[in-house]
Formats: structure tokens, C-alpha cells, sequence
């Protein structure tokens, strides 16, 4: 996630307004403060992303529709960047980042039906 550093700079001279003394000593602080918060609040989104689970299919995701699969198509998480992809009797096991980094930012895009 990127940060906004016009908006980092405009809550540092809400916080130095605040403050008493020279200018620039109360901008230097502010400043240091502002950083701080927008990196808490960086670090508590990124805590709060969700992750793969081990063993689940995820074979929704990868066709559009995100429901449960009652037929022979399977796409399994491994652990890592590891899938298997069951087709009938067939199985395949592969590393792919590309179908890891897929699935997470489908799990961690934003609910439109919840709210968040």
C-alpha cells in the first residue's frame, strides 16, 4: 500500500499548529509523529489481510464463479506458491506465484456486499 505523502504533510502542520516554539522544530516533530501514524495504520491493514488456506479448493475462483464446485474440477493450495489441479482421475502439482498472487487478491479484494 502506498502512502499518500501530501497527506502526511498537511496532518504534520495540523500537529504543529498545535504545538509551541520554533517552527521548524515543531514541523520536524510533526512530521516524525505523522509518519508514525500512517505506518500503524498501514501495518494494521496489512495484519488484517486474509490468507490462503492449506488443502482448500479454490477451482471458484479461477472461473469466475466463486461457489462451491460439485463436479470432477479441483484447484487445491499447497502451501506457498504449490497448487494441484484435479481433473477427473488426473492430478497435477505445480508452482505458480502467478496463480498464488491471483487467488490472494481475490480473497483480499473488498466486499462490496459486507460493507468492508
Amino acid at each position: 500500500m502506498k502512502i499518500n505523502r501530501k497527506e502526511i504533510m498537511k496532518r504534520a502542520h495540523e500537529i504543529a499548529k498545535k504545538m509551541v516554539g520554533d517552527w521548524y522544530a515543531r514541523l520536524a516533530l510533526a512530521l516524525r509523529q505523522a509518519w508514525m501514524e500512517a505506518k500503524t495504520v498501514v501495518e494494521k491493514i496489512i495484519d488484517t489481510a486474509k490468507s490462503l488456506v492449506i488443502g482448500k479448493d479454490y477451482y471458484g475462483i479461477f472461473t469466475g464463479n466463486n461457489i462451491d464446485t460439485k463436479g470432477d474440477k479441483e484447484m487445491i493450495y499447497n502451501g506457498g506458491i504449490s497448487w494441484t489441479a484435479k481433473t477427473g482421475g488426473k492430478e497435477m502439482t505445480m508452482d505458480s506465484q502467478k496463480t498464488t498472487d491471483a487467488a490472494l487478491e481475490y480473497i483480499n479484494r473488498p466486499s462490496y456486499k459486507v460493507g468492508i
